[in-house]
């Protein structure tokens, strides 16, 4: 319990904590926690009369700085804008009714892309599609763009977003405590600087702006339970995105050269390393986003290999796997696979994480494409799973290459052995277009019905057809008169 006390002598408080300390001595307690059950005990009671009055000598001052702020034409201008569009209305977001200023559309639109964890991704760098398609498509409504206009906006932010992404990736031994999707809002940038329609100058500017909007290298702390509602926060990337851009088009200034020199955004972002020519390479031909990864299983990409390897023994042996046949399911694969050696999700988020619950959910037949989370639903299954971490696999492991070996030990005694090395979805075992039709009607049926859903699918994979966004987008709201 941490309790605090005034000291009347210096008008501080001093606070207290019952100290755990294990058997060296070293104390325990998490700072988080301290600060929090403190400043949860803290009433105003207890300030003293110095403090009130400092606290009021601040407000005044900080209301007199905003009065003068606002006769400043530099600051008006984005505040302005940003003032502007929230009185304004215009995007719709897939699965919702209404319309909505186009940078908190975009949030939206991308964190329901990134929230059953199915959402398209590359291997090292994450998940590019949910912040650059939910900055463009909100945006491309707005500025009623076409459809030819929305796909060239995301060729143009996949592009940006995976270049930069793998530029300012960290050394291995750095990425053990920094890694995170920073790279996020400059796809999101570049996507709506497009649909804008910026020219050269304004789009560095809106790159230099987009920066200031970035997420931190948050991926460290996230792997901890519970992994909570804002997840990869690929929302916040993709609003700044918009915003960004929105800046720069009204001649907002920003730093051109974001991502140059010894103080380029590489170091912002916590790396330790900077390699511009993955950036700036004028001899590739390829472009970044054919090296998108499509996701058959709902759950972190670092588990497809697994599932990959079960569907195997379940194509050959079929019923002989039913659940109450498993004595126990053991899943070896490298030190990564530690990471989600969940027992206990209390969540879908936690779920999509936890190796024994995806592994339990398969064998079930079922998955998290269309199946909801229910707490308990496979705790006596789950128990049977057994988590091996194998060095050898580590050693030859890639970012394509993720071997996994699972065994599904029966009570008769049999044992079943399959093996994985590359995940499906990939340019090496790409997914075909029925498969990719078939996962989104699974996904979208059960939000728009039947009937908008094979629409959707055939306005946008018929290469003839070109619609509006604001025609398209129709199609996926839910819940009014405009989407009927």
């Amino acid at each position: 319990m941490i309790q605090y006390a005034i000291n009347g002598d210096t008008n501080k408080i001093r606070y207290r904590t019952d100290e755990v300390r294990d058997q060296g001595g070293t104390m325990h307690v998490s700072a988080t926690e301290w600060l929090a059950e403190s400043l949860s005990d803290l009433g105003y009671d207890a300030l003293p009369l110095p403090v009130v009055e400092r606290a009021r000598e601040c407000v005044l001052d900080s209301i007199g700085c905003m009065l003068a702020g606002s006769r400043i034409a530099e600051i008006r201008t984005p505040v302005d804008l940003v003032l502007h569009l929230a009185q304004s209305t215009g995007a719709a977001v897939p699965g919702l009714s209404g319309r909505y200023p186009a940078p908190f559309a975009a949030y939206a639109a991308a964190q329901f892309a990134n929230g059953i964890d199915a959402d398209d991704t590359v291997l090292g760098v994450g998940h590019p599609g949910a912040a650059v398609i939910g900055a463009a498509l909100a945006l491309a409504q707005t500025e009623r763009s076409s459809s030819d206009d929305l796909f060239l906006a995301v060729a143009t932010g996949y592009e940006v977003a995976i270049r930069i992404g793998r530029s300012i990736t960290p050394s291995p031994a750095r990425a053990e405590q920094v890694r995170g999707h920073s790279w996020a809002v400059f796809g999101a940038a570049a996507a709506a600087a497009k649909l804008l329609r910026l020219d050269t100058a304004r789009i560095a500017t809106a790159l230099g702006l987009a920066a200031q909007h970035a997420l931190v290298p948050f991926v460290g702390k996230w792997y901890e339970r519970p992994i909570t509602g804002l997840k990869n926060n690929y929302g916040w990337a993709a609003a700044g995105g918009v915003l960004a851009a929105l800046y720069a088009a009204h001649g907002v200034p920003g730093t051109p050269r974001v991502l140059d020199g010894d103080s380029g955004f590489w170091a912002m972002a916590g790396s330790d390393r900077w390699r511009p020519e993955l950036v700036i390479d004028r001899a590739e031909t390829s472009f970044a986003i054919l090296d998108v990864e499509f996701k058959p299983y709902a759950c972190c990409r670092y588990l497809h290999t697994v599932l990959d390897a079960l569907d195997s023994i379940r194509a050959q042996f079929g019923d002989a796997i039913h659940p109450d046949s498993i004595r126990t399911i053991t899943v070896r694969s490298g030190r990564m696979i530690e990471r989600f050696a969940d027992y206990e999700p209390r969540s879908i988020l936690d779920a999509q994480f936890s190796l024994p619950y995806v592994v339990s959910l398969h064998v079930s037949g079922c998955s998290l494409l269309n199946s909801s989370f229910v707490p308990g639903r496979f705790d006596h299954l789950m128990r049977r799973v057994q988590i091996e971490v194998d060095p050898e696999m580590d050693r030859h492991a890639t970012l394509r290459h993720l071997p996994a070996r699972v065994e599904v030990g029966l009570k008769t005694g049999t044992r079943l052995v399959a093996e994985s090395a590359t995940p499906p979805g990939g340019p090496d075992r790409p997914l075909d277009a029925a498969f990719l039709r078939a996962k989104f009607l699974a996904l979208a049926v059960p939000v728009v019905g039947e009937q908008r859903a094979q629409h959707l699918v055939s306005v946008l994979q018929d290469p003839t057809r070109s619609v509006t966004a604001d025609e398209l987008s129709q199609l996926f709201r839910v819940g009014d008169e405009g989407a009927s």
